[in-house]
């Protein structure tokens, strides 16, 4: 059984701020916390960057008559002025913290000078994993909740104030939802409809605490030691789970230390049926897709939801956001060696305007749907020439088909002589580019005639002319 919430996670950690909790291009982080980020680190302090420099392996790619050197990131080594410990430092000291250069290894950008709040562990730097005798170093990164003293603010007040022994845990975390379709974009952050959050103690005495999340989704409760079954206050169309299942564990709370609890709400809508084929025999382990009509609108959603067909020929997919959809098969990229269908759409047409849809609303079901496959496509196999305009071969160029209205292609490349040689599928029509890539800019697409191409009773070769001369 499905749920697009599983599908989505990763975007929603991009786009999911809330307290300290950090987004950079190309690389993304978990939700943490300063109680958390301090917990987990080894070292915490306030430091002044004395110096900052990078070290990179360097790699032999080519031969060694003609060497191609590639490189690529060791580590980088920030020296640092203890300004104030926290954890593990002494005031005045020079300490090393070492991290990622950079970009998608989730390094951390020291500048000379500046003044840091460092959390750090020992650890073997993840750039370098798979060498031999690799040392542990004392290691941060953007996700390890480090970042500059002017930002620090929320950090800073942990740290001054860290709970006393006796004073009880704190359970904290966040609320995202993903109730309608496109909700996290443009703006990044959730449009809360839930507030309330519940942590029930599991002793004799089943003690209730309660929370109220800020307008980011952020809780925080004091609570005496124990274990605790935290859970938001819903109404009866909206489900929850946190963010790698659907099952909600209790947490321990140790007196004077927290512990995080992110939780994600989704519409508690379902839409369920089967596949069969042609012949009337159940479909197995292959899959549709429930495609957004105004995806467009939201780059998240472009790509179509899956929804998986088990071995009994049956589907369930849950947690479908507010929004109308249609069921398609191949309607996104259209048939390939593992799907060689036509595009389908529910219930059973080709033709995308035909199709029918699914207006999903907070709560809503859908049952009893049967999804007929169409028959398999046949392959064909294409061969001609490339010519320009004046007849001269297109030498070495690619040339790629793409069934109309689909996103999917398949490519080949033409010899010295112009000629190509593909497999396509029958009874479709296909949209033919040709691309040269020793250009600048680096890719160039040509205009040619016929610009579409229908495959179905094609016998011997076929010639395909731009409309333009060889540069």
């Amino acid at each position: 059984m499905v749920t697009l919430k599983k599908v989505i996670f990763q975007g929603i950690l991009l786009f999911f701020l809330f307290g300290a909790f950090r987004h950079v291009e190309a690389c993304s982080c978990a939700p943490s916390t300063p109680c958390e980020n301090y917990q987990r680190s080894e070292v915490v302090f306030t430091g002044k960057v004395v110096k900052t420099e990078s070290f990179l392996n360097r790699k032999n790619v080519g031969t060694p008559e003609n060497p191609r050197i590639r490189f690529s990131c060791k580590f980088r080594e920030t020296a640092l002025e203890v300004v104030r410990n926290f954890k593990g430092a002494k005031k005045g000291e020079i300490i090393k913290v070492y991290s990622g250069c950079g970009g998608g290894d989730c390094g951390y950008p020291f500048k000379t000078d500046e003044t840091y709040v460092v959390f750090s562990s020992m650890m073997k730097p993840p750039t370098m994993y798979g060498q031999p005798n690799v040392q542990k170093l004392l290691w941060t990164s953007i996700c390890s909740g480090t970042t500059k003293t002017e930002k620090a603010e929320e950090a800073l007040n942990f740290l001054q104030n860290r709970p006393k022994r006796g004073s009880g845990g704190t359970i904290l975390g966040g609320v995202s939802e993903s109730v309608v379709a496109g909700q996290y974009f443009p703006h990044g952050v959730p449009f809360l409809k839930v507030k309330r959050i519940k942590a029930q103690n599991l002793g004799a005495k089943k003690t209730e605490y309660f929370a109220t999340a800020d307008q980011k989704g952020f809780f925080s409760m004091n609570v005496p030691p124990g274990n605790y079954l935290v859970s938001p206050i819903l109404p009866p169309y909206l489900a929850f789970g946190n963010y790698y299942s659907n099952k909600n564990p209790p947490v321990k709370v140790e007196d004077a230390r927290c512990v995080g609890r992110r939780m994600h709400i989704i519409n508690r809508s379902e839409m369920k049926g089967k596949a069969i084929y042609a012949d009337g025999k159940l479909v197995s382990n292959a899959a549709l897709g429930l495609v957004n009509i105004e995806s467009y609108k939201y780059k998240f959603f472009r790509s179509p939801h899956l929804v998986f067909i088990g071995k009994d020929g049956t589907f369930s997919i849950k947690g479908i956001p507010v929004g109308k959809y249609y069921l398609a098969l191949n309607g996104y990229r259209g048939p390939n060696e593992t799907k060689p269908y036509p595009a389908t759409f529910y219930p059973g047409t080709k033709n995308r305007k035909d199709a029918r849809i699914f207006r999903v609303e907070l709560g809503s079901k859908f049952s009893d749907i049967v999804f007929k496959f169409p028959k398999k496509l046949e392959k064909q196999t294409v061969f001609g020439r490339i010519v320009w305009k004046n007849g001269d071969p297109v030498k070495q160029n690619y040339i790629s088909f793409k069934i109309k209205g689909s996103r999917g292609r398949v490519s080949t490349k033409s010899d010295e002589s112009g000629k190509f040689r593909i497999e396509l599928f029958r009874d479709s029509q296909y949209e033919v580019e040709i691309w040269r890539y020793d250009t600048s800019p680096p890719a160039t697409r040509f205009l040619l005639s016929p610009k579409f191409l229908t495959v179905n009773d094609i016998s011997g070769a076929i010639e395909i002319r731009l409309s333009d001369n060889a540069p």
